[in-house]
């Protein structure tokens, strides 16, 4: 049979869908591999991100009508270049790779059991045990339990966070990557030689009451 140069082969959906599963599986292996790599023990890392991505909304062709385009332009919410870059930001899944991008950098700021307990001295029963009575935060990635790493602290006696159990009860409507966030982004209201983040700010003594209204107000927002 001869093809014009315009023509293409019927190629059966069949053969592109299993074309399709088998390129993704070996891309999966390949990013495996490479965690493999990087991570020691890169399972719960790799579960975690899938799981992330399973609870994300998918991506939605813009459903937008003119009159709302055209209200946003007229009420200064956007320019029409903001307004046409965002529907671009959108349509390449902008909100949910900057999800899993967040994830990945709060993931990489995690101790796992074991390096908590060498760090602070402790068996795994001892851990799990202040995990339980709020002097500790833990979070589950995957089938592995994380230690953040801005509660420790090498300069304290308990080589934990001054004020932490306090942190941890005023946070306990946060999520462990919202507390993460909160706890590492510099703060406007604790001022030291310039504003400072709540971790450094317990580190250098400052009072607990100070970052505990500062998540009080967070979670009345």
């Amino acid at each position: 049979m001869h093809y014009e140069s315009n023509d293409e082969p019927k190629i059966p959906a069949s053969a592109h869908d299993h074309d399709a599963a088998h390129s993704r599986q070996v891309k999966l292996h390949a990013l495996d591999r490479a965690l493999s790599r990087l991570v020691p023990d890169s399972d719960w890392l790799l579960e975690g991100v899938t799981n992330l991505a399973r609870s994300l909304t998918p991506v939605v062709p813009d459903s937008l009508t003119i009159e709302q385009e055209e209200w946003l332009i007229r009420s200064d919410t956007f320019t029409r270049a903001e307004l046409e870059e965002t529907r671009r930001g959108v349509a390449r899944g902008l909100f949910q790779l900057g999800a899993i991008e967040m994830f990945l950098g709060h993931a990489s700021r995690t101790l796992s059991l074991d390096q908590a307990c060498g760090f602070l001295g402790m068996s795994h029963t001892e851990i799990l045990k202040e995990v339980s009575a709020g002097r500790l935060c833990a979070a589950t990635i995957g089938d592995a339990l994380r230690f953040p790493e801005w509660q420790f602290d090498p300069r304290s006696p308990s080589k934990r966070l001054p004020g932490l159990p306090e942190v941890i009860a005023a946070a306990s409507a946060e999520d462990w990557m919202s507390l993460c966030s909160i706890m590492q982004i510099r703060q406007e209201d604790l001022v030291g030689e310039g504003p400072m983040t709540p971790a450094a700010w317990l580190s250098d003594g400052g009072p607990v009451g100070a970052v505990v209204s500062l998540l009080e107000d967070e979670a009345s927002q």
